[in-house]
């Protein structure tokens, strides 16, 4: 199914944000988001959360996903349906809500998702994400030299290739996804500023 909610409107923005701001337990976490940030890996994640701990704060999951939508995927990329037609195309985000939806992505640097989730699929260090990017690299060439730097979010590295791609890896299940190019410069800047050690492997 992948994704089938997004919170496009200032209404579903607010309520979005009146969720994140205070706990919000897994056992009821998948029927208070389900027509607001309906994602699969998400729900999945929300799943474990439950197994783990059934009242525990799985607002960090819910901006893990808020993160891959806001800071590694083009606004522009988003479909909807329109409420003149039922097709489903592009129509904008209405004013503000993008930057809304990436200021809720914040403020869980941090927290272990172990915590939340229990043991994740890959160790949750530089060398882990290196790990999974270098197993699951699809293309038939050697791995490439890379970067990794650990983001703000719970469970995600960069991976910054020599060609100057960029990658996202989650370690809770080991998935890995390229960056919107429209947004590789200002991941690069962010993740990679000159002069900031990162791990670099050369492969």
């Amino acid at each position: 199914m992948g994704t089938w909610a997004t919170p496009f409107t200032d209404e579903d923005v607010s309520r979005l944000e009146a969720l994140m701001a205070e706990p919000l337990p897994a056992s009821r976490a998948a029927d208070a988001l389900y027509d607001l940030v309906g994602d699969d890996t998400l729900f999945d994640a929300i799943g474990s959360a439950v197994e783990h701990d059934p009242a525990g704060d799985v607002r960090p999951l819910v901006a893990m996903t808020l993160d891959e939508w806001t800071n590694w995927m083009h606004p522009e990329g988003f479909s909807r349906a329109a409420e003149i037609s039922p097709a489903a195309r592009v129509v904008p985000f209405d004013d503000g809500c993008w930057e809304r939806l990436k200021a809720i992505a914040g403020g869980y640097e941090g927290v272990e998702l172990a915590s939340i989730v229990g043991v994740p699929l890959v160790p949750d260090t530089v060398e882990g994400a290196k790990a999974t990017f270098s197993a699951l690299w699809a293309d038939e060439r050697d791995v490439p030299d890379m970067e990794v730097a650990k983001t703000q979010v719970p469970g995600v590295y960069a991976v910054k290739v020599a060609d100057g791609e960029i990658f996202r890896v989650e370690i809770l299940y080991g998935v890995i996804a390229g960056a919107d190019p429209r947004m590789a410069a200002e991941l690069s800047a962010s993740l990679f500023p000159a002069g900031t050690p990162v791990l670099t492997v050369t492969c």
